[in-house]
Parts: C-alpha cells; sequence; structure tokens
C-alpha cells in the first residue's frame, strides 16, 4: 500500500496505490478526481486499485 500526498492550487490531494492483492481500508474525506465518487471517513482499495482524493477542508 502506498499513500502520498500533495499539496498544490490551494488543495490537498491524496494517492493511493494498493499493490496487495488483498482489500486495504484507508481513513480519507475526499472525493476521487477519477470516478468522482464521495468517501466520508474511509476509502477501500482491492488488491491494484489506484486512488486520487482531493481532500475535503
Amino acid at each position: 500500500m502506498e499513500a502520498v500526498r500533495r499539496r498544490a492550487n490551494g488543495g490537498s490531494f491524496l494517492f493511493l496505490i494498493n499493490h496487495l492483492d488483498e482489500s486495504v481500508t484507508v481513513p480519507v474525506r475526499g472525493s476521487d478526481l477519477v470516478s468522482g465518487r464521495s468517501y466520508e471517513g474511509k476509502c477501500r482499495l482491492g488488491g491494484g486499485d489506484v486512488v486520487v482524493v482531493r481532500e475535503y477542508d
């Protein structure tokens, strides 16, 4: 599991990459820039999933 946070353009962006075969759950609040899905507390990533979240303030 890899998590990287970057701050740019007045926002915070969280890049999550699950390198594992099993699912993982990560605490996060924001919206996925790829799918548009909103997360209000946690995000579940399946094996090999990638999520880019613009975090809420």
